[in-house]
């Protein structure tokens, strides 16, 4: 990351020079010539004197476009390197990430002119610099699939429906490989919280939720509201509960659900003894 942000740094630095350096003259001549001056003389550094001083960025000239796309990557990462530190959630993929943010910024700035209205391009440049890897790849998808004429397929985000799950926590989930509740129920919890940078009881609470999930699929997320979409409280229903009350409670989760009691009850049965279940347990 500390070489892209040299790299891109110099040559923001370079365009700044040769463009301010151009203004001033500009500016200087029109003065000039508004004041009927006729100053003979004038003497200035040609421009390969002034790219000789910004060597080894002597010969690359950005375009606005570009320099803003740096200018939203700039921003992005820095964000998301201030909100990882207070939150104490930043990791190593996250410098990954950010330095590949930071060297597809140009190619991205560039590709822009070629798409848009140039009136626009700087500020939609500067716009697509600062969004993160996702939304960059949903337009790209999105301009695509327009210029091709051809239909999208959208991709349902399942992680979401998982409760306390919000597009950040997902988008970090995926960025770990992992794209469904099911893939989230194999998934050491330990491992998952130290590679992801959440608390280990949040990524305790989805591994459980999703434990139900691989079972009973959407119907998981229903029982949420009675506190019973968690493996933990499944177990616990099913092996610490007297035996009437279990059946009272499993009645009433059958009709309010339209299942069958007996199915309901099998699929309790498997979750709450699953070995899976029963590691989850011991972290409780």
């Amino acid at each position: 990351m500390l070489i892209a942000t040299f790299i891109f740094a110099g040559l923001v630095i370079s365009t700044a020079v040769r463009a301010g350096y151009e203004q001033y003259l500009q500016c200087y001549l029109d003065w000039q010539k508004k004041e009927s001056l006729h100053i003979e003389g004038l003497i200035h550094l040609s421009l390969d004197e002034i790219n000789a001083s910004v060597y080894p960025f002597s010969v690359v000239m950005l375009s606005l476009p570009v320099l803003t796309a740096i200018a939203g990557a700039y921003l992005y990462v820095i964000g998301i390197v201030i909100y990882g530190y207070r939150t104490r959630t930043l990791t190593s993929s996250d410098l990954w990430w950010s330095s590949f943010r930071l060297v597809i910024a140009a190619p991205l700035g560039l590709a822009m002119v070629e798409l848009t209205n140039p009136v626009l391009a700087a500020f939609i440049g500067f716009a697509l610099g600062a969004f993160p890897m996702d939304a960059i790849n949903r337009i790209l998808r999105r301009i695509l699939t327009t210029k091709l004429t051809v239909s999208e397929e959208h991709d349902v985000d399942n992680l979401v429906r998982l409760s306390g799950v919000t597009a950040d926590a997902s988008a970090t989930l995926q960025g770990e490989g992992i794209r469904s509740p099911l893939q989230l129920a194999c998934e050491d919890p330990v491992s998952l919280a130290i590679r992801s940078g959440f608390s280990f009881d949040y990524v305790l609470n989805l591994v459980c939720q999703a434990q139900v999930w691989a079972y009973i699929g959407e119907t998981a997320g229903k029982l949420v509201p009675l506190g019973l979409g968690d493996a933990r409280s499944i177990a616990s229903l099913i092996l610490h509960t007297d035996a009437s009350v279990r059946q009272t409670i499993l009645d009433k989760v059958a009709t309010k659900f339209e299942m069958d009691s007996q199915v309901l009850l099998f699929d309790f049965t498997n979750i709450a003894r699953d070995p899976y279940t029963t590691f989850l347990m011991q972290f409780t």
